[in-house]
């Protein structure tokens, strides 16, 4: 798995919001592409959760709305709609023009050249499938423009025969029959951030050979939802460590400027020994303080990738479990509601359904379709708990650092014993001093220096991030401004 992808996975992690509101409401947009991206169909499914039995007040942009979940009845007033609750969840679907705020366009190539992907199909050759992503949903804030932080998670089956293959950002996994190519892309976080490390994050390229091309629907499940509030911490941890920055560069350049005094010194070696030994005394000094430091800063690290990410991991495993059991309720609810119709045995479980489409009992595209999705749905949850794996063995390396940063400090002490024997010898310590003079002075020019110049940029980077968080929260539903989540999923067929 690359770079971008783990760094995705642990820095813009999905978490769903909690509301204790006692009406929820989830919205998901079921999204059907043609293969070149262009609209097929799309229609809104939505969710309402509510304790009690009084009447619920939703609101709403969509049309033709339709309950598939009860009798219920409801009155619709505008965008107001009145339902008249039972004390159970009401299930309903709709109808709307309204465009996809992540607009999607897909270009293919055998051998290097374009092909429509009509006259791909059956041949052989090096397959190139770019998934362009679109971000079209923005705000300015603090002079900039922030895109809504969307996190797509794309999956698509490859035939087993292929080979050579390859996803940006995603990784693929074998059954021993299908290989199944995970990835995940954030169309509008580079432009929203301006960091290097995430460019590119706005597509998704398969590449692998074939010898008898064949196409695989392409599922997309994009969710606005990047970071919660409490993430806020994060980037106020992030503000302190640039303070730290500051307060380092500032001891740097009083540590050389003394450095350069100890070198002026050592040119009347009677007169400025001691000064020298003082100065050697304080770089001893400051290698302790730069041992504590960097054991507080592992001592932070630890805490952050234990207590912050892995609960944000932890969070996005369960949120997909959630979504898996979500969708199997509501698959289960519809496909016995279709079976009652014909007096047939109603199903208990996914398998069950799985089974019936296998047999060819069930037949229905969207049943299918998500059938298929929650089966993704599985190995992408499966994906994150290695990741969680992945975070755990870490700690043992980054302790190994932590280790060998205090035996830098007793090796420093060492040095401070040796270089005081120096003063036995004038000449062998005003060439000393000049040596150490010059090395602070680089260290401090190539290193303190370079670093201090980046707390600008680590602060604007905070300042995006934040707002990316605000921009987030503030997302309350594609058909709707009263929604808890929204989820877009979308089927390239």
């Amino acid at each position: 798995m690359n770079n971008k992808f783990n760094k995705l996975l642990i820095l813009g992690l999905v978490l769903v919001p909690f509301n204790v509101c006692a009406l929820q409401k989830q919205e998901n947009v079921y999204e059907v592409l043609n293969r070149d991206g262009s609209r097929n169909n799309i229609s809104v499914t939505n969710r309402l959760t509510y304790i009690g039995d009084q009447k619920i007040t939703d609101e709403t942009e969509l049309r033709n709305i339709l309950n598939i979940s009860g009798d219920e009845e409801f009155e619709l007033r505008k965008n107001n709609l009145t339902w008249r609750n039972s004390g159970k969840e009401i299930l309903y679907r709709g109808e709307t023009d309204k465009e996809s705020p992540i607009k999607t366009t897909i270009t293919y190539k055998l051998n290097n050249e374009d092909i429509d992907v009509n006259d791909l199909i059956g041949k052989d050759g090096d397959v190139e499938i770019t998934i362009n992503l679109t971000n079209t949903d923005y705000a300015y804030m603090h002079g900039n423009k922030i895109y809504t932080p969307f996190v797509t998670t794309a999956a698509t089956i490859i035939d087993n025969e292929a080979t050579n293959i390859d996803i940006s950002n995603g990784k693929v996994v074998s059954n021993g029959n299908k290989n199944f190519a995970v990835s995940i892309a954030a169309p509008g976080l580079y432009e929203s951030i301006d960091l290097n490390e995430l460019k590119d994050l706005d597509k998704i390229v398969i590449k692998y050979h074939t010898n008898n091309f064949t196409y695989h629907d392409i599922y997309l499940v994009s969710t606005p939802k990047l970071l919660s509030k409490a993430d806020l911490d994060v980037f106020n941890k992030l503000d302190k460590l640039t303070n730290d920055v500051n307060t380092l560069q500032t001891n740097m350049n009083k540590i050389q400027f003394a450095s350069n005094k100890i070198n002026d010194g050592t040119k009347s070696l009677n007169k400025y020994l001691k000064q020298a030994n003082k100065g050697i005394n304080k770089l001893s000094d400051g290698a302790d303080k730069v041992s504590t430091g960097m054991n507080n800063l592992y001592t932070a690290f630890d805490q952050a990738t234990n207590e912050e990410t892995l609960k944000q991991l932890e969070e996005l495993r369960k949120n997909d479990l959630n979504t898996i059991q979500t969708m199997s309720t509501s698959l289960i609810t519809s496909v016995n509601a279709a079976l009652a119709q014909y007096g047939s045995k109603p199903v208990t479980s996914v398998d069950d359904i799985g089974a019936l489409i296998k047999n060819g009992t069930l037949t229905n595209e969207e049943v299918i379709s998500t059938y298929k999705l929650i089966e993704l749905l599985k190995y992408n949850y499966a994906s994150v708990d290695s990741q969680i794996k992945l975070i755990n063995n870490m700690k043992p390396n980054l302790q190994a650092i932590n280790e060998g940063t205090k035996e830098i400090a007793t090796n420093l002490k060492t040095v401070e014993g040796a270089i005081t024997s120096i003063t036995a010898g004038s000449e062998d310590l005003k060439n000393g001093m000049n040596e150490l003079n010059s090395g602070i002075e680089e260290f401090n020019k190539e290193g303190i220096n370079k670093l201090s110049s980046y707390t600008d940029k680590i602060n604007n980077y905070s300042t995006k991030a934040k707002d990316l968080i605000k921009l987030s929260t503030k997302y309350n539903g594609f058909t709707s401004n009263n929604t808890d989540e929204t989820i877009f999923i979308t089927v390239i067929k």
